[in-house]
């Protein structure tokens, strides 16, 4: 691999969707208004996600995660690979089904994740021998999401040592994040994107005032989306908030955050500040909300720097910056 621009690594999904007009409590029935993807679930995952948006935009990926070898997995790492990502890192895991996600929301914003790890378990013993491969790769920069704790420990190391930049997206599964690892990352990650409840889960497992606190650990930004009201950016210099980029219409949540992951990392690197990365992350993950499924509605380049110009002035990016 030459010159190979992100790192990648996390679970796979396929996804299902469910859109309720209430989440009820245990007994109590919800009515389904529409669902997506049942019997031919959509391609998700938040590394997978992340990575399309980079390959949508032009920057070249290498993903690490596991699919089952399966038809559903087969035809995700085709179609991974056929968007120009380096898939040599997606493991196919015989005899183990493809991870999958039904996600239920309703009208009001809630939402409940059951999630079947399926192949996404047996990462790290398909990933043994190949870390000194991943040594030598030319990698600029990184994303950390949810995924298998043992292996994301090697992995942090590994970049850690080679001084690759890390940002995390952390994620409120905390199967796979043992209290260690947290400690790890905040120690070495660069950059943390959380949504506002996650934000308050790191600060009860830390014994924090405040999120601002997480700074004191190493991270040198922290990022808090809060939805429709925007996002909040945190550095040693201050807050700022981002305001929320509103979509042409609102149809599905899923891997809105993602989108937003996807747009801070293009940001960073081409070396923009947090807080313009926080202005790309924004108008990104406005994309996403347009259409059923994590993937589906990714924008190019092109029609990316007009919604931002629309909302937030002149296109930060220069040609070339790096």
């Amino acid at each position: 691999m030459r010159g190979q621009a992100v790192l990648v690594s996390g679970y796979a999904s396929l996804d299902s969707f469910i859109l309720v007009d209430h989440i009820r409590g245990l007994g109590e029935t919800s009515s389904v208004l529409a669902f997506k993807g049942l019997d031919r679930p959509l391609p998700g995952g938040c590394a997978c996600n992340i990575a399309m948006a980079c390959a949508r935009l032009g920057i070249g990926s290498l993903l690490i995660t596991a699919l089952g070898e399966d038809v559903e997995g087969i035809t995700y790492k085709e179609r991974l690979a056929s968007a120009g990502i380096d898939t040599r890192f997606v493991c196919l895991v015989r005899g183990v089904a493809s991870p999958r996600t039904v996600l239920v929301n309703d009208q009001d914003g809630g939402h409940l994740t059951f999630y079947y790890s399926g192949a996404s378990d047996h990462l790290i013993e398909m990933m043994k021998g190949n870390l000194a491969e991943l040594e030598g790769l030319d990698v600029r920069y990184s994303v950390i999401t949810v995924g298998d704790p043992g292996f994301t420990r090697e992995l942090v190391v590994l970049l850690h040592r080679r001084r690759v930049p890390i940002l995390w997206a952390f994620k409120a599964d905390m199967r796979a994040y043992p209290y260690h690892l947290l400690q790890l990352l905040l120690e070495v990650a660069e950059y943390l994107v959380v949504n506002e409840a996650e934000a308050r889960l790191l600060c009860k497992l830390f014994a924090l005032g405040d999120i601002s606190a997480l700074l004191d650990f190493g991270p040198k930004g922290v990022v808090v989306t809060k939805g429709s009201r925007g996002s909040e950016v945190i550095t040693d210099v201050g807050r700022e908030t981002i305001p929320s980029v509103q979509p042409c219409r609102m149809v599905d949540p899923t891997g809105a955050g993602d989108g937003f992951v996807a747009g801070v990392l293009y940001g960073l690197y081409h070396g923009k500040s947090l807080a313009v990365s926080a202005r790309v992350g924004a108008t990104l993950a406005s994309f996403v909300l347009e259409e059923w499924g994590a993937q589906t509605a990714l924008p190019g380049l092109a029609e990316l720097k007009a919604r931002y110009c629309k909302n937030f002035g002149s296109w930060p990016v220069e040609e070339g910056d790096q």
